[in-house]
């Protein structure tokens, strides 16, 4: 009875482990980013230079700001594990509106272009120019501490439409914006003279992972539970889930 059982769990490791993909073109570690209500950094990821611009319109209580960010090179990177990045020649935008109190009231992102590279076990490329993916801004947070490392800014993604929705359970996921000067971003906000700044930047957006996404011939659901739930992988090599 042991001995099966020692068999059925080297079949199951052996099954996750031939359909992780061959093609390993970098080495990537998500930053530690601790944002109050926003979920963390994970894999896969879309991983992009970016200009980060806030705009302010009208004064008083009436006033409003924008928040607008874009990549900055047609080429960045869509990170499928830690291990290995396809080439993504497109665009990245984000939009986010805030109240005169700096108070978040919603916004949207997208990434809209090619990645020919990518062919991974049971996945379809995405050869031609399309949607890859896009999102609803449900939430916002920062970290603006200079003492811890990264500052950021974070906001919580939902209403997934596109290329990459195909590794989504609906889960609410995170962009982040990070590698500029927060602590100054946000204290234009309370500058009554304050019209428009602009920074650059890093922007990087975590595509949600399916629980049951090996089940249809790919790792990403294991490596997905090895970084966010070690215990269910433990479950799940036992037979147990």
């Amino acid at each position: 009875m042991m001995l099966a059982r020692q068999h059925e769990l080297l079949w199951r490791v052996g099954l996750v482990l031939c359909f992780l993909p061959s093609t390993a073109h970098a080495a990537s570690a998500v930053p530690n980013f601790i944002v109050a209500g926003i979920p963390p950094a994970g894999f896969p990821h879309f991983e992009n230079p970016a200009s980060i611009t806030l705009t302010k319109s009208g004064s008083g209580p009436t006033a409003s700001f924008l928040l607008t960010s874009a990549s900055t090179s047609s080429n960045f990177i869509f990170q499928y594990n830690p291990n290995s990045a396809y080439t993504v020649s497109g665009t990245y935008s984000l939009s986010a509106n805030f109240n005169a109190t700096g108070s978040f009231t919603g916004g949207n992102l997208s990434i809209y272009g090619t990645m020919p590279e990518y062919n991974g076990p049971g996945i379809a490329p995405a050869p031609t120019t399309q949607n890859l993916f896009s999102a609803n801004l449900a939430g916002f947070g920062s970290d603006i501490v200079p003492d811890n490392s990264p500052v950021a800014l974070g906001f919580k993604t939902d209403n997934f439409s596109g290329w990459a929705t195909q590794f989504s359970d609906g889960s609410a996921e995170s962009a982040y914006l990070y590698n500029f000067n927060v602590p100054g971003l946000m204290s234009m906000f309370a500058n009554p003279k304050f019209r428009t700044i602009t920074f650059q930047g890093s922007a990087m957006t975590t595509v949600p992972i399916p629980a049951a996404a090996w089940l249809f011939g790919s790792g990403l659901a294991l490596l997905g539970l090895i970084r966010r739930k070690p215990t269910s992988v433990v479950k799940l090599l036992k037979g147990e889930v």
